[in-house]
């Protein structure tokens, strides 16, 4: 399956649970998923606050505390229910009030009116029952809700064990988040996204599956513990999750943590979920793993230093086989000897322990960065889990196609922070060879950068953003030996559109009928090149009226991250709009992420 060709609508509530929100947003998104999470009267970059439903054998019901900060990345008020594939709604307590929502049961019925797959897991079926969905349904759920559904006309299946799943023509529905693997199959089956389960699970023919070791302690991170033990079992991968000194069936206490905006800033900590172990640490017999996953938090701290772990990981790191570790994770690598002379990146506090034990660090500009060398994985923060998961699989056998292509970025001197460096940073991670250049600059001069925030105000904050170092000569560039051109905004393309070696160059791409992707301001240069007329396009709003004097169609930046394809042509309102967008230029470049 294409990169971005199914797209599911996840809809949220303040105290909906933890993991049944973040789990099946960022598995599916590990393999191309677009997800738009959404909740009622509340626009994207608000947060949903989330709660943690722990359940225990020894209580009559489960307890609950606060979790993390859910940014939701859509508007519910600009859904377009005929562009999404299918729905999730999650469990927790934000179905109490979302089955009570008119606006929510009429989404709702009219996924189930199209026969699009329905996934709601634990108390979400609250909303199924209330938008008249479950009559003669055969339908699980967390037991409270049973009384609700029998009403409603379902056939209920009592939910034991707890992690039981069931499929009714369109309808799943799961007990409670342990069914997360299954749940997240099952919808994978509804979805029609079978090839990585196939090729991951049995990728030559043979009976055996891929198998992952996932190396646990108390306290750590949640997300970076649970999302990939969950999401590679959604896969087809076999996951056993492991801590020193505890067997099977024990847990690990885990630790919520609240991340700031910058990477140089202190985070916040609290109490997470009680993590269940599958297999028992003494037990293991390393021949028959594939690869090892390290999540961070607190426990790397105390991994770190015990015997039995640094012999294993070691095991991992001489025969080459596949290792990621996220955040604090690299302390135990450290501590293997399995970073010398390796590029990695992780929290920026480690960056001291990283580089005296040989490692060459990265540093990291965002909270989702993830670097590759040879077996070695390594990611900053649980930000980044869709594309430390999808570097892991890579690693385990998955395939790019289409990806040696030649994209050229032309920068100037504060141009846009995010749309210079997340484009660049995303086709090289793709495997493209990206040069990025500057008229009157050569490769290793650097372009300041401009970081545009949009925060409330009737226009857009400006502050200095990084120095972005420069990979190629502007007066060598050839159009001709390119693929594709992305043009960045910010401040820069009011210059850089009067620049005749610009001009030329642009007209040089649209007359090949070759992918430009423009976008926020980099508009401007378009519209100086004059290669506008008879398009849609989107940009900033500013734009507007010269994209339409010179015999464009303005499509309204209404939501901020509206991208538009014509033709040849991708542009977007703004950086927010950045992963469609980069998903659209990769089908121009015909450039496909398949397992």
């Amino acid at each position: 399956m294409a990169k971005g060709e199914r797209r599911v609508l996840l809809v949220l509530g303040d105290y909906v649970e933890d993991y049944e929100a973040m789990v099946p947003f960022q598995a599916l998104q590990a393999y191309g998923v677009s997800v738009d999470a959404v909740c009622p009267g509340k626009k994207a970059g608000d947060i949903c606050r989330t709660a943690i439903h722990q359940l225990s054998p020894a209580h009559q019901t489960y307890s609950e505390s606060r979790g993390h900060n859910f940014a939701l990345n859509a508007t519910f008020d600009d859904i377009e229910f005929n562009k999404y594939d299918g729905l999730i709604i999650p469990g927790g307590r934000a179905p109490e009030y979302l089955a009570l929502d008119a606006s929510v049961l009429e989404l709702v019925r009219k996924f189930s009116d199209s026969g699009k797959p329905i996934a709601s897991i634990c108390h979400g079926q609250l909303v199924l029952a209330a938008a008249g969905l479950v009559k003669g349904r055969k339908c699980t759920a967390y037991p409270a809700v049973k009384l609700n559904v029998v009403l409603s006309g379902a056939t209920w299946l009592e939910p034991d064990p707890i992690d039981r799943c069931f499929t009714d023509g369109n309808l799943v529905t799961g007990a409670a988040w342990p069914g997360h693997p299954e749940f997240i199959s099952q919808l994978m089956t509804l979805l029609d996204i079978r090839e990585i389960r196939k090729e991951m699970g049995n990728p030559k023919g043979e009976e055996r599956r891929r198998r992952v070791l996932l190396l646990c302690g108390d306290y750590m991170e949640d997300y970076e513990a649970m999302v990939p033990f969950q999401a590679l079992q959604a896969f087809g991968v076999s996951v056993d999750a492991v801590s020193p000194g505890k067997k099977a069936g024990d847990i690990c206490a885990t630790a919520i943590t609240i991340q700031v905006e910058s990477t140089d800033q202190a985070n916040t900590e609290s109490r997470g979920h009680n993590f269940t172990l599958n297999a028992t640490f003494d037990e293991i017999e390393f021949d028959e793993y594939d690869g090892l996953v390290i999540p961070g938090g607190r426990s790397p701290e105390h991994l770190a230093m015990n015997a039995s772990v640094v012999e294993l990981v070691r095991k991992f790191s001489d025969s080459r086989k596949p290792i990621a570790a996220i955040c604090h994770g690299q302390l135990v690598l450290a501590a293997a000897g399995a970073v010398k002379g390796r590029k990695c990146t992780a929290v920026p506090t480690l960056r001291p322990g990283l580089v005296a034990a040989g490692a060459h660090w990265v540093e990291p500009d965002t909270l989702s960065v993830c670097v590759v060398d040879d077996n070695i994985i390594t990611g900053v923060t649980y930000y980044g889990n869709p594309e430390f998961i999808r570097l892991f699989l890579k690693a385990l056998g998955g395939n790019i196609s289409g990806s040696e292509r030649r994209v050229l970025i032309i920068c100037g001197n504060y141009a846009e922070d995010y749309e210079l460096t997340v484009p660049y940073q995303t086709l090289k991670v793709l495997g493209c060879h990206v040069d990025v250049v500057c008229p009157k600059k050569k490769a290793g001069d650097t372009c300041p950068t401009a970081i545009r925030d949009l925060e409330g105000g009737q226009t857009y904050s400006e502050t200095r953003g990084h120095n972005f170092v420069l990979t190629a000569d502007f007066e060598s560039i050839d159009a001709s030996s390119y693929d594709a051109l992305v043009l960045p905004g910010g401040k820069a393309p009011e210059f850089l559109a009067l620049k005749e070696d610009v001009i030329v160059l642009v007209k040089q791409f649209m007359e090949a009928r070759k992918p430009v992707a423009s976008i926020c301001h980099g508009l401007e240069i378009l519209v100086a090149s004059g290669v506008l007329q008879g398009k849609k396009c989107t940009g900033y709003p500013g734009i507007k009226a010269r994209v339409v004097l010179l015999g464009g169609t303005f499509v309204e930046a209404d939501p901020i991250d509206r991208c538009v394809s014509d033709g040849n042509l991708v542009t977007a309102a703004a950086w927010h709009g950045q992963p469609e967008l980069i998903s659209q230029l990769m089908t121009l470049l015909d450039i496909r992420v398949s397992f």
